[in-house]
């Protein structure tokens, strides 16, 4: 059984009453009265008996979770102390398990960003809930209470826990020159502890000449005839596929890409109009966070081809068909840098 002095009990029910007093949102309100409801009896000479009060502490240790109201212009839970918030924890506890204490609590507050910007910010209280079970005057104080008073407790504990949780953005839009250049769009559509896998589209046009394109044909008369048709053509690189991105540090990542790569090439003095390519993009590459939501980063990729597709031109006037086409490209591995935004 726990006993408590007769002023500590008094200053208790007091402070319950004007927690008592708080909104349904939980936010804490200070007004100014007429009247002082406190009766300080060190003050006024009133000289008041003993009064002690019996707890029942339920043995269950419970929890609740507080959620303070933010501005939405400015990064702030509405201006709040945190002794503020910490008080609407507390009622918040107390209210959802209909109690009168909490029996050694602990607070975890969590404070969740987004591009730099506060989004979320909670306390968690966990505690033995306590209830009154009796309340008596008596003439003297137990000798309990009296040797309770004269312990030594010197350990001060660590009520609070704090936590910060960075929640990433999900977009990202990166620019980047080389021997391709182009630009890159990509979104999280799963997020794990340490690894983001997320979907891209990529376009990149080089800046190199696009190759040349040769072909085995056969005429109407069913002779086959090899032909290299040369000259520069029109290009660029459509990428689709998955990039696993890696957290190595606060501020640097790594990442893989693998996909579908369309490459359409267009001649201008050849009898073919176009010729489109299809294959895999694989690469990877490596981002280093600047500053807030900019990064540098540095990326390879190579085009794996499986199948060309060639188009002739209308006005075209060979009559024989397509036996076997290749399309050579001196273009191994494609290499650039630039800068990335998410967001």
């Amino acid at each position: 059984m726990k006993k408590t002095n007769p002023l500590t009990l008094l200053s208790v029910i007091i402070l319950m009453l004007a927690i008592s007093s708080c909104s349904k949102n939980m936010l804490v309100t200070k007004s100014t009265n007429a009247r002082d409801y406190q009766l300080n009896a060190h003050q006024s000479g009133l000289v008041l008996r003993p009064m002690l009060a019996d707890l029942q502490v339920e043995s269950t240790k419970k929890e609740v979770t507080y959620s303070a109201p933010l501005n939405k212009k400015k990064p702030d839970p509405l201006n709040l102390k945190a002794s503020d918030l910490k008080s609407n924890a507390l009622q918040l506890f107390l209210t959802t398990h209909n109690c009168d204490y909490v029996v050694d609590p602990v607070f975890i507050k969590t404070v969740s960003k987004s591009k730099g910007r506060l989004r979320e910010l909670t306390i968690n209280v966990s505690g033995f809930p306590a209830k009154y079970s009796k309340i008596y005057q008596v003439d003297s104080l137990p000798k309990s209470v009296v040797q309770y008073d004269k312990l030594n407790k010197p350990v001060k504990r660590l009520d609070y826990i704090n936590s910060i949780e960075d929640n990433d953005t999900k977009f990202g839009l990166e620019a980047t020159v080389g021997n391709v250049g182009g630009a890159q769009f990509d979104y999280v559509f799963k997020d794990m502890e340490d690894v983001k896998l997320r979907a891209y589209v990529s376009i990149y046009v080089p800046l190199s000449s696009a190759g040349s394109l040769t072909g085995k044909l056969k005429d109407k008369n069913d002779n086959e005839i090899t032909m290299a048709f040369g000259g520069n053509a029109k290009n660029f690189r459509l990428g689709l596929g998955i990039m696993p991105e890696f957290l190595l540090g606060r501020f640097v990542k790594i990442r893989l890409n693998g996909g579908l790569n369309i490459s359409p090439y267009i001649f201008e003095n050849t009898m073919f109009s176009s010729v489109i390519r299809l294959g895999l993009q694989l690469g990877g590459g490596l981002d280093v966070k600047l500053y807030k939501n900019l990064s540098i980063i540095g990326k390879f990729h190579s085009n794996v081809n499986f199948a060309d597709v060639a188009s002739k031109k209308k006005d075209s006037t060979w009559e024989g068909k397509i036996l076997v086409k290749k399309f050579s490209n001196s273009e191994y591995v494609n290499g650039s840098v630039g800068l990335r935004l998410t967001f």
